[in-house]
């Protein structure tokens, strides 16, 4: 199993400087120092920072806030090329292929259809 390190996974979750995401309270007060790219979100509601995706009134706007407050624009999708997912095919195939020759007769039927 793959540990994530704590900065990855703060990248995955929904944060309140993203463009689509929102309070229903209409609380979030963003505020942004001179003379410096540092952005504060505050609720003006709790008279707080902001606890973006942990707080029951965020939401996302393009709906895409996980229930464990990931976001689903983040996540990476592994893309595949042909070449990959033919290795896989034969692969499954011959698993497939060893565990009917340990049933016997079936296997022969197996191998008729394909």
């Amino acid at each position: 199993m793959i540990m994530k390190s704590e900065k990855q996974v703060s990248m995955d979750l929904c944060t309140p400087t993203c463009k689509y995401f929102r309070c229903s309270k209409r609380a979030m007060k963003i505020t942004e120092k001179r003379g410096s790219r540092v952005i504060r979100v505050e609720c003006s509601w709790a008279m707080e920072k902001c606890i973006g995706s942990e707080c029951k009134f965020a939401y996302c706007v393009k709906r895409a806030m996980l229930p464990n407050n990931k976001c689903r624009l983040k996540r990476k999708v592994e893309v595949k090329s042909g070449l990959e997912l033919e290795k896989e095919v034969v692969q499954e195939e011959e698993m497939i292929r060893t565990q009917l020759k340990k049933l016997g007769k079936h296997y022969r039927e197996w191998e008729k259809l394909m």
